[in-house]
This record gives structure tokens, C-alpha cells and sequence, in this order.
């Protein structure tokens, strides 16, 4: 975020038992841990950030972004809980980092699990449905810089062509290198299969 000083920033993060792409409105200030991280910590009822606030909103236009998505053919919901794991922990990690800086748009969104992620009777999304969905947010963020969070206005957003032969991997699933864990600085690390959408630095 300091060297890029970005515009637009979408975070990303994956949630099982979800079944559409999930724009979230609000990150808390708690590390709540039920399993450890991929680093092995496993941290509970402590802050992300010590002393500060205790929840930290989105300053992108969510709900706009969730009609833009449906009107386009994507599984969408807005989200009002993004957990107490590293998710949460980006996100409000995100969230504060950049709370001196209104020009500045920035939120987080879950992904479903992949078909062949879920267990039996698991919600999933098609990888398809995914990267079309993550393309669309990218060209909505692009279109909508000025737009007011939380308005109903929402930017044309259109689905392109058929993706490349092997864009989703073998069997329709996504080549994954995950990292899932609680950094070190307050402020944690996911990367999911490259999908990171950051616009534009200034």
C-alpha cells in the first residue's frame, strides 16, 4: 500500500458453506482463531490492531457492486460478517491501513469454494462463475471510481467471451497457491490463486 499508494483495492478470501460471490460490508477488530493458520498461530479474542476502533466499514459502493453482479449473471450477497479469522483480519487490516486516505476505495470479498474444493452437499460456485465475477468487479471498480458508497447506481457491467482453454485448470478447478496466515506486522497476508484485484496506483 505505501509503495503503490493504489486507488482501488479489493481484497480476497475464500469462505466455505457460501454459494455466491460475497461483498462485505464490515470488518471487527478481533482475531477470534477456531483452527490455526497455515503458520501454525492461532490467535483468540485479541485485537487486529491494538487501541483501535472496533469495526471499520467499506468504502466501496457494495450494494451497487452487488447489483451490478446479479444484473450481469453472478451469484452475489452482501455480506455483513467476514468471520474472526485471517479474512477478517485483512480486511480490517486493509481497512485501517488506509483510513487516512478518502480518496482511497477498498473492501473484501469471499469466494465460494470450487466444486472440487466442497465435500459432499458443500455450496460452490463454478471456477467459470468466479473469474467472470472477479473480471466484472475489476471493470465495475474501473467504471465507478466516483461512485458514493452504499448507492444504488450501478455501471454497466457485461460478461465477455468464453475464457482460455485452462484458465480454470484441470477439471474446472482453479490452480490454487494459498497462504493463509497472521502476519507478523498486524496486518495479514491471503493470496488465492493470483484473483487479487488492486487498481490503478496514483
Amino acid at each position: 500500500l505505501a509503495a503503490h499508494r493504489p486507488r482501488l483495492v479489493l481484497a480476497l478470501g475464500q469462505a466455505a458453506g457460501r454459494s455466491a460471490l460475497s461483498l462485505e460490508r464490515v470488518a471487527l477488530n478481533v482475531d477470534d482463531a477456531r483452527i490455526p493458520d497455515n503458520a501454525g498461530a492461532q490467535p483468540v479474542d485479541l485485537p487486529v490492531v491494538p487501541g483501535a476502533a472496533a469495526a471499520r466499514f467499506t468504502t466501496l459502493p457494495v450494494k451497487a457492486m452487488v447489483a451490478a453482479l446479479r444484473d450481469a449473471g453472478c451469484p452475489a450477497e452482501l455480506s455483513n460478517s467476514a468471520g474472526t479469522f485471517v479474512c477478517n483480519h485483512v480486511f480490517y487490516g486493509l481497512q485501517h491501513a488506509l483510513r487516512r486516505r478518502p480518496s482511497a476505495r477498498s473492501g473484501f470479498l469471499h469466494l465460494p469454494l470450487l466444486p472440487s474444493q466442497a465435500q459432499r452437499g458443500e455450496p460452490s460456485l463454478q471456477c467459470r462463475d468466479v473469474l467472470f465475477g472477479a473480471a466484472d468487479i475489476r471493470r465495475f471498480l474501473a467504471d465507478a471510481r466516483d461512485a458514493t458508497c452504499g448507492s444504488g447506481g450501478a455501471a454497466d457491467v457485461t460478461r465477455r467471451g468464453d475464457l482460455a482453454a485452462g484458465e480454470c485448470g484441470e477439471n474446472g478447478g482453479a490452480d490454487r497457491n494459498d497462504a493463509l496466515e497472521f502476519g507478523a506486522g498486524g496486518l495479514g497476508t491471503l493470496h488465492f490463486g493470483g484473483l487479487l484485484c488492486a487498481a490503478d496506483a496514483v
